[in-house]
């Protein structure tokens, strides 16, 4: 065998050695985390795209694994894993949409290990820790298509930070800290179709500001402080758009 015959076989089967030892590496993962009685989805070449951590005993410790599933697109984070857990997913890259929904514990400081995964077409922060500063780390997603903020610390403030997020499709606000002066900035969101904002201080008076929102579907204004005027002002802006109010 010539000596260029030789080097195509030693690239070959160290290329072969590398690709068993992802394999190998991702199967081990995959063994944690069905030890934990986490829920994957696997596709037809064994790779890991779904991961889902809800109701489990998975760990921060334990999502060191999780940089092996190179192929997720979606994770349900549960409501065990912080800050530190999420430091372990920033490099996967694939991954469309990430869940922490009910997650108490996670921080400002967990979603700054998010803001490289510009790909991520949706992300739910509801009922976790997080605050303004957290938006400041998800400016550059513009490809999110889906965001919920529900029963977080967001102000006003925050929103100046996804005021570019143009594709946004459905915006989650419901039992935060915003004002009329905060839809100011959401006047530019003009794909939302969705948009909640129940329990929340804003009034008939900031209700302008949507009107650029013309594909609006659904919006939910209830136990804000908006008035049957402001309502009225609502169908007569959107006459397609449900209203939920009350």
């Amino acid at each position: 065998m010539n000596r260029i015959n030789t080097a195509v076989v030693l690239i070959a089967t160290l290329a072969g050695l590398g690709l068993a030892g992802c394999n190998n590496r991702q199967q081990d993962a995959i063994a944690v985390f069905k030890s934990r009685n986490a829920g994957l989805v696997v596709d037809e070449k064994g790779d890991v795209t779904e991961l889902s951590l809800f109701n489990t005993r998975t760990t921060d410790a334990d999502m060191v694994h999780a940089r092996h599933f190179t192929k997720l697109n979606t994770l349900y984070v549960g409501s065990e894993i912080g800050d530190n857990g999420l430091s372990h997913i920033k490099g996967l890259t694939n991954l469309k949409l990430i869940d922490c929904t009910f997650n108490t514990i996670i921080t400002d400081a967990g979603v700054a290990h998010l803001q490289g995964l510009v790909q991520l077409e949706g992300i739910s922060l509801e009922d976790t820790q997080v605050t303004d500063k957290a938006l400041e780390y998800l400016k550059q997603m513009k490809s999110l298509q889906g965001l919920t903020l529900a029963d977080t610390g967001i102000t006003d403030a925050g929103l100046t930070h996804i005021r570019h997020l143009t594709k946004l499709e459905r915006l989650g606000l419901s039992t935060t800290n915003i004002t009329d002066d905060g839809l100011a900035h959401l006047n530019g969101l003009v794909n939302l179709i969705g948009l909640t904002m129940a329990t929340t201080n804003i009034t008939d008076e900031g209700l302008k500001h949507l009107e650029p929102l013309k594909k609006l579907q659904v919006l939910d204004v209830s136990k804000t402080k908006v008035t049957d005027e402001g309502v009225a002002y609502l169908k007569k802006t959107f006459p397609g758009c449900r209203i939920n109010f009350r």
